[in-house]
């Protein structure tokens, strides 16, 4: 959610430093996150519900992040 809402910001309230810092962290996370879940879920060869949950998570967070990203 705090993806989103930073997506929708004003971009020129967002020159200065923490916005870098706002963007590493979050940057951070969300690559932490894929990681573990490749790294867990591959072990099962994502053959598992979770697996696939997650796949199609990843993929609807990653449309709707393409939504407001692009089309605001």
């Amino acid at each position: 959610a705090s993806i989103f809402h930073f997506l929708r910001t004003n971009p020129t309230a967002l020159n200065s430093i923490p916005r870098f810092v706002l963007f590493a962290v979050t940057g951070l996370a969300v690559f932490g996150e894929l990681f573990w879940f490749i790294k867990i879920a591959g072990q099962k060869r994502f053959l598992s519900w979770g697996g696939l949950y997650g796949i199609l998570l990843i993929l609807s967070a990653g449309f709707i992040t393409y939504l407001l990203y692009f089309n605001a």
